[in-house]
């Protein structure tokens, strides 16, 4: 979410293609934040977080601007982080229920 105001610093046209990085990180820290404090709606909320992780990931293949490298790299990595990391909590959220439901019948 600071990413754009960061990599301002390393390069002066950071913030003019990074500007959206912005609205993806506050999207991932309010629906992050949803997904901590309620379980309900996990599911979905788990599938946005996957969704913000691969558009950013997916920005520098999609506006094309490799030219900056430090913002290309940093959507990577973070893109990617994000990405696989909803899809591991997704993953892992999707195994408890059988198990709580199976110590139940016991």
């Amino acid at each position: 979410m600071i990413s754009p105001f960061v990599l301002e610093l390393v390069n002066r046209r950071a913030f003019q293609v990074g500007w959206e990085d912005f609205l993806l990180g506050l999207g991932i820290v309010i629906f992050s934040l949803c997904r901590l404090s309620s379980p309900r709606g996990a599911e979905f909320l788990d599938f946005l977080i996957m969704a913000l992780g691969l558009t950013t990931l997916l920005n520098p293949f999609l506006y094309h601007y490799f030219n900056i490298e430090v913002v290309a790299w940093n959507n990577v990595v973070v893109g990617s982080m994000v990405f696989f990391l909803a899809i591991y909590e997704d993953y892992k959220n999707s195994e408890s229920p059988k198990t709580v439901e199976g110590d139940r019948n016991t």
